[in-house]
């Protein structure tokens, strides 16, 4: 019973536990002989990195882990996660993704070991950690964090962002001098110099049609 209570209260820790001692043989009884608690360190930053996440419009956060349910509880309680996801294989970190896109269409999964490439592969976007990821987790993800550093996710998704705004400002302004450009280019084929201002033209048309057809289907 005293050993339970420690187990429970290591766990609760976000540590792993490994029991060492010897079984019952030859008349002896078997006893523990002592207890090793495993765990990584959370992340520096992470709960400040989780927070950016949402403030840059993501709607939910959901920890995956291979990990029992009481020390996924308290990662993900400390990384400031409000759903979290226990004793997954890559199979069952799978199925929650494919869940997860069936109810919000778009998600992005970020892992830096093997169990976590097939979840990868099965999101929306894979995103690997650089600078910890195994080789496999990199060579699957769509984009790779050059730092181990979760807060350049929130900065990607800016940065994503902030360039689409660009690149469709510059297509309407490119649209918008090109047919300028022809008002202005038949009006001198009216008035002026026929022969020059109709090659203007046929240049003008062609720059709007390649501008429109971008505007398209890019």
């Amino acid at each position: 019973m005293e050993l339970e209570k420690t187990l429970t209260g290591i766990e609760e820790q976000s540590q792993s536990v490994v029991v060492i001692g010897h079984k019952t043989q030859d008349g002896h009884q078997g006893e523990v002989m002592g207890v090793l608690a495993l765990g990584d360190a959370i992340i520096p930053g992470a709960l400040v990195a989780v927070k950016s996440l949402y403030q840059a419009g993501l709607e939910k956060v959901v920890m995956l882990s291979g990990d029992n349910q009481r020390t996924a509880t308290a990662i993900a309680k400390q990384a400031g996660i409000g759903e979290a996801h226990w004793d997954l294989l890559p199979e069952g970190k799978i199925k929650r993704t494919h869940e997860l896109i069936k109810t919000h269409e778009y998600v992005g999964m970020i892992g830096d070991g093997v169990n976590d490439a097939p979840a990868m592969a099965a999101a929306t976007i894979g995103i690997a950690m650089g600078g910890v990821g195994t080789d496999t987790a990199i060579e699957t993800a769509d984009m790779a964090l050059m730092q181990n550093a979760l807060n350049q996710v929130a900065v990607a998704i800016y940065l994503g962002r902030r360039t689409v705004g660009i690149i469709r400002a510059n297509i309407i302004f490119a649209l918008t001098v090109k047919a300028a450009f022809l008002v202005g280019a038949t009006e001198l084929f009216v008035m002026r110099n026929r022969r020059v201002s109709f090659v203007l033209i046929i240049c003008g048309i062609a720059v709007f049609d390649n501008s429109l057809c971008y505007a398209i289907f890019a």
